[in-house]
Order: C-alpha cells, then sequence, then structure tokens
C-alpha cells in the first residue's frame, strides 16, 4: 500500500447510498504531449473510465508564436559575458512553420484504436508530410557518404505487419493544428475541455482568470487537489484532480515547484549526485540545514544544461532537383566546434490544393557565439552561410535560399537529469508550506517552533506526472523529441485501463462513524500509483535507449578533445570510408531501432501493445 487514506474499504461502511467519483484528470499544456494525452485519454472517457479530461494552457490558441526570445538564460559566469542567450521557449500551443519529425512509434497507437478521431488525426498528418526515404552521413568537405541506408516509406497501415521505423516529416504548426483538430471533435463529444488563455492572460470561452497554472492544492479527502492560477484562482473544489499530468515543455512550472522532491526520505541520490548530499537521513541535520540540502539537490535534479552550441533552424524553398540532392536526406558532424548540419526533403500540400510544395529542412549547429549575437536578420543568415562556406553543397546553398527572417535560432539546452512521477504531492506541498512560514518568520525576527511531530495527511494527494519535454528535455540528434512525448501519452492511456472501472471500485469515508455520505471512487488509487510506477519504469528504460545512442553516435561522429578529434580525422572517418555500405548498412539500421527501442528485448512497448490492440 502507498498511500494512507482515511478509508477504504470492498463495501459501504452504512446502508446509505454511495456517491460514485471516476477518476478526474487534468493536463498541463495544449502542446504536443499534451493535446496527444488528452486524444489518447478520450475512449477511456467515452466507455465511462474517466471524467471529461481538462486541459489548461497558459497562451492563446490562435498566438503568433515568436521565433526567438532572450530571456536571460545564463550558460556561465557573467563575468564571462554567457547571459542573454537566445532561447527559444518551445513550441507553444500553434507551433511554428519549422520542419519536424515524427517517428512511427508515436504514430502507431493513433492507427489501431479504431477511435474515428485517432483515424482522421493519422490522415491529416499523413497529408501534411512526406515520409523520409534514402538516408545517410556525410564528410563535411568533399560530402563522401560514410554511411546510407533507407527508411520505410509505407507509413503506419494497420493492415500492415511491417513494424520497421518510419519518420514523417511536416510542419510544426501542422503538427499542432492537426492535433487541436481532433481534439475539437472530442471536445464536441464532451470527452475534452480545453481552456486557452488570451493575449491578456485571462481565459478564454467559459470562466475567467487566468489559465496558467502555478501551483497544486491538496484536498482533505487524501487522493485529490486543485490546480491553482497565476491570478490565485482555484479550479472548482467540488470537482477535484486525482492526476494532473504537466506537458508545460522543458521550462514547466510544476517540474521546478514539486518534482526532485521526498521529503520523507530526503534520498535523490539515485540520480548520479552522490556529492550533493552525505547522509543517509535526514534526521542527522537540523531543519534549516536539511532543506538548504534539498533545495540544492531539488535545484540539480531539474536545471537545465547549455550544451555548448546554438541551433539554427530553417526551410528552404529549392526543390530536390535545384538542390540536388538526389532525394536523399542527409546528416554532416565537422570535426570539433559543435558544427553540424542536417537537411531533409519535406512536401506539404499548397494552399491552392494543387500540386505539393516541396522545401527542404535544415538545422546547423555552432558554437559560435557571434553568429547568434547578430541583431539584423540577413547579416545573421550571411555570417552563418559564410560559416558553413567550405562545407559540401548543398549546405552554404540551403542557408541563402531561406529567408532571413525565418530562420529559427534557439540556444541548445537539455535537462541534465529525468524527473519521476510525484506521488507524495500532499507532504511536498505541507513542506513548502513550511519553508514559507519560517521564511516569513525569519522576516519578521521571530522564532520559528517546528510543530512537535509532523502534521497528519489523511493521504499523499493527487499524483503528478510529467509527459514531454517537461519530463525530459533531450539533444536533437536523433529527431525524437515530439516522438518520446506522443509515445508517452499512449502509454499513459494503457496504464490508466488498468486501475480504473467499476471492478477497481473502492469505498471510502470519514472516519467518523456519523458519515452518512459515502463515496465510491471507480479508480484505485494505490493501484494507480504502483500502475504509475511500471509505466516510469517503462519510459525511464525507453529514455536510456535513446540516451545512449545519442552519446554513441555524438562519440563516434564528434568526439571531444583534441585527442579524439585527432582519432576523429585520421582513423574514424577513413575506416569507415573505407568499409563497404553493406557492411554499415546493418549496424547504422540497428542503431535507428535500438534508439526507438525496438530491437530484440526493446525498452519500447509501443508496437506490443498496438499489436494486442489489433
Amino acid at each position: 500500500v502507498i498511500g494512507s487514506y482515511r478509508c477504504f474499504s470492498a463495501t459501504s461502511p452504512n446502508n446509505s447510498t454511495p456517491k460514485e467519483e471516476k477518476m478526474r484528470v487534468a493536463i498541463v499544456g495544449a502542446g504536443a504531449s499534451g493535446l496527444a494525452a488528452a486524444l489518447h485519454l478520450s475512449p477511456l472517457v467515452s466507455r465511462g473510465l474517466l471524467h471529461t479530461v481538462d486541459v489548461y494552457e497558459a497562451s492563446s490558441a490562435n498566438a503568433v508564436h515568436p521565433h526567438c526570445i532572450t530571456d536571460g538564460h545564463t550558460s556561465g559566469d557573467e563575468s564571462d559575458g554567457n547571459v542573454d542567450e537566445d532561447f527559444h521557449p518551445g513550441s507553444g500551443s500553434v507551433g511554428r512553420p519549422i520542419g519536424v519529425g515524427i517517428w512511427s512509434t508515436a504514430l502507431r497507437p493513433f492507427a489501431f484504436t479504431g477511435w474515428p478521431s485517432h483515424a482522421n488525426l493519422l490522415k491529416q498528418l499523413e497529408h501534411s508530410g512526406k515520409y523520409v526515404g534514402q538516408v545517410g552521413y556525410k564528410t563535411p568537405a568533399a560530402g563522401s557518404w560514410l554511411a546510407r541506408s533507407e527508411l520505410d516509406e509505407g507509413g503506419v497501415d494497420p493492415t500492415r505487419e511491417n513494424t520497421d521505423p518510419s519518420l514523417l516529416f511536416l510542419k510544426e504548426s501542422d503538427l499542432l493544428g492537426a492535433l487541436r483538430n481532433a481534439a475539437m471533435t472530442e471536445e464536441a463529444l464532451g470527452n475534452i475541455k480545453i481552456r486557452y488563455g488570451s493575449p491578456d492572460g485571462n481565459a478564454t470561452g467559459d470562466g475567467d482568470g487566468s489559465t496558467e497554472v502555478k501551483a497544486i492544492v491538496a484536498h482533505s479527502d487524501g487522493f485529490s487537489g486543485s490546480l491553482v492560477f497565476k491570478d490565485g484562482s482555484k479550479t472548482d473544489e467540488r470537482t477535484p484532480y486525482h492526476l494532473i499530468i504537466s506537458a508545460e515543455g522543458m521550462t514547466s512550472q510544476l517540474r521546478s515547484e514539486y518534482a526532485g522532491r521526498n521529503v520523507r526520505s530526503m534520498t535523490h541520490l539515485s540520480t548520479g549526485m552522490s556529492s550533493l548530499g552525505g547522509m543517509k537521513s535526514a534526521q542527522r541535520v537540523s531543519s534549516e540545514l536539511r532543506e538548504e540540502w534539498e533545495e540544492d539537490i531539488q535545484a540539480e535534479i531539474n536545471s537545465l544544461e547549455d550544451r555548448g552550441y546554438t541551433v539554427f533552424r530553417g526551410n528552404s524553398p529549392l526543390t530536390d532537383e535545384e538542390a540536388q540532392m538526389d532525394g536523399i536526406s542527409f546528416q554532416t558532424w565537422g570535426v570539433g566546434r559543435s558544427m553540424r548540419f542536417a537537411a531533409v526533403g519535406m512536401s506539404t500540400p499548397s494552399p491552392s490544393g494543387r500540386a505539393d510544395v516541396e522545401s527542404q529542412v535544415w538545422f546547423a549547429t555552432t558554437n559560435d557565439r557571434s553568429i547568434a549575437s547578430i541583431d539584423d536578420p540577413a547579416e545573421r543568415r550571411a555570417k552563418l552561410a559564410d560559416h558553413f562556406r567550405t562545407w559540401h553543397d548543398p549546405v552554404a546553398r540551403l542557408i541563402e535560399s531561406t529567408p532571413s527572417q525565418d530562420i529559427l535560432v534557439e540556444r541548445g539546452v537539455a535537462h541534465r537529469h529525468s524527473t519521476r512521477p510525484v506521488y507524495d504531492l500532499a507532504a511536498i506541498i505541507e513542506h513548502e508550506r513550511r519553508v514559507d512560514e519560517r521564511a516569513r518568520a525569519k522576516e519578521r525576527g521571530e522564532e520559528y517552533r517546528e510543530p512537535s511531530k509532523p502534521v497528519d495527511h489523511d493521504g499523499p494527494g493527487p499524483v503528478l506526472i510529467f509527459v514531454g519535454d517537461a519530463s525530459m528535455a533531450v539533444d536533437p540528434v536523433l529527431a525524437q523529441g515530439f516522438t518520446i512525448g506522443m509515445e508517452a501519452a499512449a502509454d499513459l492511456s494503457e496504464t490508466l485501463q488498468k486501475c480504473s472501472g467499476p471492478e477497481y471500485a473502492v469505498n471510502v469515508s470519514e472516519s467518523s462513524e456519523e458519515d452518512s455520505n459515502p463515496q465510491t471512487l471507480l479508480f484505485d488509487p494505490d493501484r494507480l500509483r504502483f500502475e504509475l510506477k511500471e509505466r516510469h519504469r517503462r519510459r525511464y528504460d525507453r529514455m536510456m535507449a535513446l540516451l545512449r545512442a545519442t552519446e554513441l553516435v555524438q562519440a563516434f561522429a564528434q568526439p571531444s578533445g583534441p585527442f579524439g578529434s585527432f582519432l576523429n580525422r585520421w582513423l574514424i572517418r577513413p575506416a569507415m570510408r573505407l568499409t563497404p555500405n553493406f557492411a554499415k548498412k546493418p549496424m547504422f539500421d540497428f542503431m535507428v531501432r535500438y534508439s526507438l527501442g525496438l530491437t530484440a528485448g526493446g525498452a519500447n512497448n509501443i508496437v506490443e501493445m498496438t499489436r494486442e490492440r489489433k
């Protein structure tokens, strides 16, 4: 048993008719991961397992998303001048016109549910983009092929047994638009309710006040809570949430507030931060020192790490013939300076509905900070093209042919650690309250008296989980950012089915015998926590497969340090050029499958899950 609740029993404690309560789910963030989660949960709402899923998005539904912003993100000491980097806040609720990739492991679940909006969503996504075919790695100067392979261009088809990975490229705005259209369909059916913000910070549609979630309040029943918004308003306490999903992106407010804490054991050293705490028990130290230690650990777990490079993205209007790419997408890694360049052919529907529009999606990285610091877009584009001038064709031409104002600039950052779900939210909220009280007492010059015993919580509160970049933002080396988040959404639906419904009903009542209004939960809170722990283990293994593959690709393609660069230039790359492609292709294909968790004994359960649905 994970939580301590007021009273759980298999039958009602008295003769009163119990009030039945289905699980209520709130999703914070209406980006790709948040909308995908809502869509995957919609069938459960229709089947009567969940209440209508509420989605809260801080930004407006039609907000114009900035290309890049300067938010004071610090990547080093101010003395080094490493401040005010161009740092992008994410896709937002609308998305950008930049091309993005979605792997078939994120698309397959929509094909096998038999749910109309899911089928229409997949159809719209495939209509909006193009599956990638031939791919490979090139050398910077000569453009010689180091390795080549082919991805499955057949896409996701429920009638096909083939599970070879496919990669769909489409505009980010088209991805978000298709997800919103599907969500609107489910909204009309009463399965989803989305509340967007407006430019002035007020809610749109029904309800007044902000839609930007800042905190959570735990309820006295021990298994539910309410959301607190930026303006101080709260969600209706009569309809509390039992599961809260943070899909706010890498700068998640809920992650920074609640993740990385365990106020009972104070042990967060499993992430490899042994240098931050040498004590096994929090009882060895004073409350003040314990809180300082815990704050350091929590800050470390939730910190974003500057990866040492800037990312530039664009859509070149050159056709495949004009770019002379021969229909082959490529990635090129330089020797040092974090220089990389990739280009993928994309085909999108024209506004007139006639012939599709060809373009070449590209991204470039470099550790040269001077390029991003140029304010004038045309001058910045020219400097970037000159930076890659000695590289093979069509690298510089793709940069120069892209409208300068449409080139996205963002600093390369990623989370240092992933974060686990929060199962003891009520205790964390109570801990934070005491910290605030102690700080206020200190400001008033008063002595704060610690309660003689901890507050007796009626239960652990609602469960808080994280999906997408809120869970862990990673390097974009293998183009799996959106894929990871959408996979997690599908897995969540499978998880909730294992603890929701009349067969998992639990009767809950007040401790007092006078209670005349018992309540029946149509889900098991303890089993919910158990199943979410199992899900976290699966998602952790899946993430580790991606991280290992990413590190391996980087180690071979762009090793760090003078010695690594020397080996790469004079040993690794010459050996790869001399090795015939029929010997390299299986290794290339294995790495792709491994990064997606699709190898034998792999960590990704999506394929098996969709087979069971079929």
